[in-house]
């Protein structure tokens, strides 16, 4: 899904796609954000990544226009996704998001000069990547190079503490409610069992009717994507 809507101050843009010829190109981005004239600019991400030419570009263009960027991370920013989430003057994460980093890959076929001209094309983007995080986080070179060789998943609150978001934003409401139905989802993740653990039996019980409406709600959005 990628969309734009002009919301008066503010224009939001949905981001959830591969990045790439397979999903939202550079070009198609660039071309949609130049029309953009509104003072501020919400892009909101839900997506694992993709090319990372596609990816830089795209980062790029977020960097050099003249509005106010805010990135809000609605769910997952993987890969090259989190290289665009970087492109933000402020990065906001929900409680319940995850961002990715890991080296550039790719393949190749040919002779053993082909491999050589390839494999140095991947350093390169990995020292392009390395320096995009390395200038939001303040993080040290040698620190976020092993991240990415470890391929590091990060909760919002981890990547706040690294510097690689500036908010937790609560937006876990609808989500903490499907979580709550045991048949669907009989294994929550760890924080978000501890939310709801943390949350008083009283608070619950005034809540639980909201929690069905959201339920609800979720459900019949959810069969709507599906069709």
């Amino acid at each position: 899904m990628y969309q734009i809507t002009n919301r008066g101050d503010s224009t939001e843009v949905w981001l959830y796609d591969e990045i790439g010829w397979f999903g939202v190109t550079a070009k198609q981005f660039r071309a949609d954000l130049s029309d953009i004239t509104t003072p501020e600019i919400n892009l909101r991400i839900n997506s694992p990544g993709g090319d990372v030419f596609d990816g830089l570009a795209v980062f790029d263009a977020l960097r050099e226009h003249e509005a106010k960027v805010i990135v809000d991370v609605d769910s997952e920013a993987s890969s090259i996704a989190s290289v665009i989430a970087m492109g933000g003057d402020e990065v906001r994460m929900a409680s319940f998001a995850d961002m990715m980093i890991h080296n550039a890959r790719g393949g190749t076929w040919g002779e053993p000069k082909d491999q050589e001209v390839f494999l140095n094309i991947l350093r390169k983007k990995n020292d392009d990547i390395i320096d995009v995080y390395v200038n939001r986080t303040g993080l040290d070179r040698s620190e976020v190079a092993d991240m990415m060789d470890a391929t590091t998943w990060m909760s919002a609150e981890d990547a706040v503490d690294k510097g690689f978001a500036d908010v937790v934003v609560d937006r876990s409401v609808v989500v903490e409610a499907l979580w709550r139905d045991p048949e669907r989802y009989p294994d929550p993740p760890k924080r978000v069992k501890d939310r709801m653990a943390a949350k008083s039996t009283e608070s619950e019980k005034k809540t639980n009717v909201a929690w069905m409406r959201n339920i609800a709600k979720e459900r019949l959005r959810l069969t709507k994507l599906r069709r």
